[in-house]
């Protein structure tokens, strides 16, 4: 299994840093709770007949990871960001994946919560990231984000940003049409029955 491989940090200054499905399926994840690939089309794959989707997603079921939280489209990075930031804040109390992601999805599905996110979001990120990356690259998203708070209070809800203008973000996926919770997100939820791994996923 070589489809896939996830990159990890620092891939673009060595030819190593990276690790592929075929890898991934090769460890002992029995006793992982959760994995989160929050990046774009982490759930994705290719098909093969009469053997299903290979790809990064079925290496981690091969691996025997309990939970996977994937997504299945292009994502919003800034509203992917707050998603997780409230995710794992549900996640770190109640251990519950199913119940964080409802939790997240209720929480967010108010805009008012979404733009003291977002505002903080953005707080967070001039302060984290001043050092990081370059001046002009920093002001531009610092803009970014000013025009989109700007306009989620305007319009009194959240948007996310689809090829180049606003579009309302669906945290509960009901507009959209292959209607996937949170629009592009998948959840996982992995349980051994006679020495095969099933998935249930939520939708």
């Amino acid at each position: 299994m070589e489809n896939g491989r996830l990159c990890l940090s620092g891939y673009n200054k060595t030819d190593s840093g990276y690790v592929t499905a075929a890898e991934i399926q090769d460890m002992d994840l029995t006793d992982t709770e959760l994995v989160v690939l929050s990046a774009c089309q982490t759930g994705q794959g290719k098909s093969v007949g009469g053997e299903g989707v290979y790809g990064i997603r079925r290496a981690f079921e091969l691996a025997g990871a309990q939970t996977l939280l994937l997504t299945v489209e292009e994502i919003d990075d800034y509203n992917a960001a707050l998603f997780m930031k409230i995710f794992y804040q549900y996640y770190k109390k109640s251990r519950n994946a199913m119940q964080s992601y409802q939790e997240t999805q209720l929480y967010l599905s108010d805009y008012q919560n979404g733009i003291k996110e977002l505002i903080q979001f953005k707080e967070d990120f001039k302060n984290y990231l001043k050092e990081e990356i370059h001046p002009t690259t920093l002001k531009m998203k610092l803009i970014q984000l000013d025009n989109r708070i700007k306009e989620c209070g305007a319009q009194k809800k959240m948007l996310k940003t689809v090829h180049g203008h606003y579009e309302e973000e669906d945290w509960k996926g009901s507009s959209s049409k292959e209607r996937y919770i949170f629009n592009y997100m998948y959840l996982f939820i992995l349980f051994k029955k006679r020495e095969k791994y099933h998935s249930i996923r939520y939708r």
